[in-house]
């Protein structure tokens, strides 16, 4: 899938054919659009009346500089990179700085009713876990389990050193465990 982007962005960007350019824009909004604005939702609250700007702007930057991406390095550390700044740069006014990093109830995909109450129970328990982590804890958590990134690639893009992700990543486990109870068991 990486080298079909990488390509879909060669091309689109070679010889400026506008129905390329937006193709392409087509593809990162329906392949990567749900995954930003998730991403946001840990950082600003959906609730937020800014929520639908900075996941506008999110997606316009990248756009803006798709031809700035270097292959070399992770797609998805690239735009959550611009994401994530959106949203500090937003948190720094001052009239925004009491909004934290919420995370948004989790999506219920429907089954019968025991498996329902049992998810449903779990789901709670997961997230009272993670409501109760520190901000930048929940971030963590968000990349590495949502989105999968390896640990250098949280390390380079929170700033946090390569250990300390570990460590975090380790203590952030044994909560998550510790708050399943006799449900992990």
């Amino acid at each position: 899938m990486m080298k079909s982007l990488i390509e879909r962005i060669r091309v689109a960007l070679d010889g400026g054919d506008p129905d390329k350019r937006e193709s392409l824009m087509e593809y990162i909004w329906s392949e990567y659009g749900h995954r930003v604005s998730y991403y946001i939702s840990t950082i600003v609250s959906r609730d937020t009346a800014h929520f639908d700007d900075i996941f506008q702007d999110a997606m316009i930057r990248i756009f803006e500089n798709i031809g700035s991406y270097d292959p070399a390095y992770s797609f998805n550390t690239w735009i959550y990179s611009i994401a994530r700044n959106l949203c500090f740069d937003y948190l720094k006014r001052p009239q925004n700085a009491a909004e934290g990093m919420l995370m948004d109830d989790f999506p219920d995909p429907g089954s019968g009713p025991q498996e329902a109450a049992l998810r449903d129970e779990v789901m709670h328990r997961i997230d009272a876990s993670i409501r109760g982590l520190s901000a930048g804890d929940r971030e963590i958590a968000y990349l590495r389990f949502f989105e999968n990134l390896r640990y250098r690639e949280i390390s380079a893009l929170t700033g946090v050193k390569l250990n300390t992700v570990k460590a975090k990543l380790r203590l952030i486990k044994d909560r998550l465990r510790a708050g399943l109870g006799d449900i992990y068991y």
